[in-house]
């Protein structure tokens, strides 16, 4: 995202908005908000609701959602290793709220809120490394994407498989039967499913319960019957 404005001024915001009884207000920190939030890879609250609220609450409210956003741009400042200009939510609470009082308060609270935002904006503009950044991470959604293509590649060659499997299983009743541990066979399972003719047509378990699962499986495309033999 590119920063259009960064020469914003805080002491024409207050003029502004006092002349259009915060309209400008308005207008200008909601666009701010989608900046802090874009930069902040977070989302806070709309500002409208918050900014009709100030009628009631003496303009507390809309105070305290742009100090909150006076303490984001902060974070991005110390984050981007910006020493000054510096805001924070004390400083931007405290001048334009008790600062009132001596007239020049707001002036200055949102001088520092403006300047920070503008230099930390005018830094991410020339700064290589964040398209480096938005780069490997595209690239890492491409991976992903190929990942996602694998992986559904291997899940249709197991569904085709199972499907030659089921075929020619037909008119052939599937049986399970126990392999006597006493025969020299390193690799023996112990429980077998001869779901075909042939002499390879085999498929071994661990368990019994594997094996009548996986023989019931194959008997519902024919109803054919389960036969469960031991050898011990």
């Amino acid at each position: 995202m590119e920063y259009k404005n960064t020469k914003r001024s805080g002491i024409l915001f207050v003029l502004l908005s006092i002349l259009t009884i915060n309209i400008f207000c308005l207008v200008r920190i909601n666009k701010v908000k989608k900046e802090v939030d874009y930069f902040s890879n977070s989302k806070n609250k709309p500002f409208w609701p918050i900014w009709l609220l100030g009628f009631l609450t003496f303009y507390i409210a809309p105070l305290i959602y742009i100090a909150r956003l006076s303490s984001r741009i902060e974070e991005k400042a110390k984050e981007l290793n910006i020493e000054k200009p510096r805001t924070s939510f004390g400083l931007t609470f405290n001048f334009a709220f008790f600062g009132i009082l001596f007239i020049f308060g707001p002036f200055i609270a949102f001088h520092k809120f403006f300047a920070t935002l503008n230099r930390v904006e005018a830094i991410l503009n020339s700064n290589p490394v964040v398209i480096t950044t938005l780069k490997e991470e595209k690239d890492m959604d491409i991976d992903f994407k190929d990942d996602k293509d694998a992986s559904l590649s291997e899940e249709f060659i197991e569904k085709k498989e199972l499907t030659e499997t089921k075929e020619e299983t037909k008119g052939i009743s599937p049986r399970v039967f126990y392999e006597d541990p006493s025969k020299n066979n390193i690799n023996s399972t112990k429980w077998r499913v001869r779901y075909a003719s042939r002499k390879d047509a085999i498929k071994t378990f661990d368990t019994q319960e594997e094996a009548i699962e996986f023989a019931k499986s194959l008997a519902k495309t024919d109803s054919s019957k389960i036969t469960v033999k031991s050898s011990r």
